[in-house]
């Protein structure tokens, strides 16, 4: 599965040239031990700051805390938890989704 996400993500880089994509699948090459977890609470204070934007994680987003707004949030995993709060005052996107879409690489904020 990884791997389908990051030939999309190569593409993706290789047709629009926006570096964030070639980042974020250098991100997902690396092992599994060393991605990214993100609690909710992280992702609603970067929302309160940018209310417009689309949070990329490239790992997983765990549910510990709350998020007060709407949000989009795309991420090659979530916590049951966590998919259930962000369902309820957002959208959850996969990576699939993100590389399918016409987005572009200023709608997105890396999340680390």
């Amino acid at each position: 599965m990884d791997e389908k996400i990051i030939v999309g993500l190569r593409k993706k880089y290789s047709k629009t040239k926006e570096v964030i994509w070639k980042d974020i699948a250098e991100r997902l090459e690396t092992p599994r031990r060393k991605r990214v977890s993100v609690n909710l609470n992280k992702l609603n204070k970067l929302l309160k700051k940018n209310p417009a934007k689309i949070f990329i994680i490239p790992g997983k987003v765990l549910g510990v805390g709350a998020l007060d707004g709407k949000a989009k949030i795309a991420a090659l995993n979530f916590s049951e938890k966590a998919l259930a709060e962000i369902k309820k005052n957002g959208e959850a996107l996969s990576f699939e989704d993100v590389c399918d879409a016409k987005y572009k690489g200023k709608d997105f904020i890396i999340v680390k």
